[in-house]
């Protein structure tokens, strides 16, 4: 389950990480065995980008005030996004130190935004520890998990219509929901399974709506 039988880890990201590829390439199946660039290219992982780094998104979700929290955010998005098999995961050596060097970040920086996001029942980022015999625990692997959610998504609902599937989601619909569904809170619907065109333009419909009534409501201090 883990790297190795000395290795335990917290979160078991890893194991994690590895279900999710299962899932993407039974999607790559899905769609003619044409390889994980052809469902997440540059363009699908850059809409999603774009979600998650949205004003939108940004006002939804504490602790991002400061120009530089966003960009540091930023900078973990497009990591956790940086290759189609990257699927919303972080992973590096030497602990916080390695990660902000792989994000060229300060490290107090780094552990201060981690703390902050990794808190609560719906956490933005999951941080993972591994602990060998004699060591100390080390942080070694992060995920996003709504971002993990999203990219997933978008690779079976491309993988529905590269196989010709008949009545399924539009091209402009798998397009249009990373932004709506984010700039709400709500989750990405479960992957793997067929939407039609029908069902999709009813929750984009009512994410649109919800959107809408959010905008109108006053802003919560922050």
């Amino acid at each position: 389950m883990n790297d190795s039988n000395d290795k335990i880890t917290l979160y078991d990201l890893p194991n994690q990480l590895k279900m999710a590829e299962a899932a993407l390439f039974g999607a790559v199946r899905q769609a003619g065995g044409q390889g994980p660039s052809s469902l997440l290219g540059t363009t699908p992982r850059r809409v999603i980008q774009q979600a998650f780094t949205s004003g939108s998104f940004f006002e939804l979700h504490d602790g991002f005030r400061q120009s530089s929290t966003r960009e540091t955010w930023k900078a973990f998005v497009l990591e956790a996004s940086r290759k189609p098999k990257s699927l919303g995961f972080i992973r590096f050596e030497d602990g916080v130190p390695g990660l902000a060097r792989t994000l060229r970040r300060d490290p107090a920086t780094i552990w201060r935004n981690l703390e902050t996001w990794s808190y609560g029942y719906r956490p933005l980022v999951i941080v993972d520890k591994m602990k060998e015999p004699g060591r100390k625990p080390s942080t070694y692997m992060i995920q996003i998990p709504q971002l993990t959610e999203w990219l997933l998504f978008t690779a079976s609902m491309r993988a529905f219509k590269d196989s010709g599937m008949p009545n399924t989601v539009s091209w402009y619909q798998i397009r249009q929901m990373p932004e709506l569904f984010t700039a709400i809170d709500a989750p990405a619907p479960v992957h793997g399974h067929q939407i039609s065109y029908q069902e999709a333009k009813r929750l984009l419909r009512g994410a649109k709506t919800e959107e809408a009534r959010r905008r109108h409501k006053p802003r919560r201090s922050r």
